[in-house]
């Protein structure tokens, strides 16, 4: 009776130390699909991050944009003024880089002209914006809004 009291005491430890484990690879299975849950929502280094259309206006956007529209209007010799941003990524780099669909109205002319442009606009990390590349797009018939 007291080998059979003693093996029901050793099945009863193996019972609750084995529940024990199960419950400790639960809890860690759980935090390991939580944090790949948040990596997958963080941006992958070095590749572009979408900007979401609520901040098309935030700060940092509308400063890359407005170099992107000093520069236009030098380098083109155009009269034109930041109507808004369509479009923005960001990409992380030694600095940050903008990647930028901006409308632009233009100035003086007849009637009321907007030109569309992607712009690229790097921001060191002296905080100074200046623009890599600047392509003008034209809309087709079947292309535009």
């Amino acid at each position: 009776s007291a080998i059979t009291a003693g093996g029901s005491h050793s099945l009863c430890v193996f019972v609750m130390r084995a529940t024990l484990l199960l419950l400790v690879l639960l809890i860690a299975a759980t935090v390991l699909v939580a944090l790949c849950a948040e990596a997958a929502r963080m941006p992958m280094p070095g590749g572009q991050f979408p900007v979401g259309s609520g901040d098309l206006e935030r700060e940092d956007i509308v400063a890359a944009a407005q170099a992107a529209v000093s520069h236009i209007s030098s380098t083109q010799n155009l009269r034109v003024q930041l109507s808004r941003v369509t479009r923005a990524a960001t990409q992380v780099v030694a600095g940050l880089n903008y990647y930028l669909t901006v409308e632009l109205d233009e100035l003086g002319g007849a009637g009321n002209a907007k030109r569309t442009y992607d712009v690229v606009v790097y921001r060191g990390f002296d905080r100074k914006y200046s623009v890599s590349r600047v392509s003008e797009v034209h809309e087709t018939s079947f292309g535009s809004e």
